[in-house]
């Protein structure tokens, strides 16, 4: 089954299920969605999502400068032929200190 036809019938199913139990007991359901509002109404979405916003972009430059260095690194060490610290030590060829005679 394709994916988009399984979340359009998803999504069907529970807009069903939703207006039945919105029909069993409307009083009930007004309630909530009043409430709901009400406290929206007094949260700060708008701030707590631009507060967000910022903050990712503040950390996304020094988290791309880091991968640079990172990949600038990588790149020198395949050149040089030197195996950076991790592939040196996850190759079992290499011998540990522990192993030398």
């Amino acid at each position: 089954m394709d994916s988009s036809k399984f979340s359009s019938e998803c999504f069907q199913q529970c807009c069903a299920d939703t207006a039945d139990k919105i029909r069993q007991a409307p009083l009930q359901s007004v309630a909530i969605a009043g409430t709901a509002g009400f406290i929206l109404r007094f949260v700060p979405v708008f701030a707590i999502l631009g507060f967000l916003l910022r903050t990712a972009l503040v950390l996304l430059k020094p988290a791309l400068v880091l991968f640079g260095i990172y990949k600038l690194t990588q790149r020198c060490h395949s050149k040089c032929g030197h195996p950076l610290r991790s592939e040196a030590v996850s190759d079992p060829e290499v011998p540990r200190s522990e192993e030398l005679p």
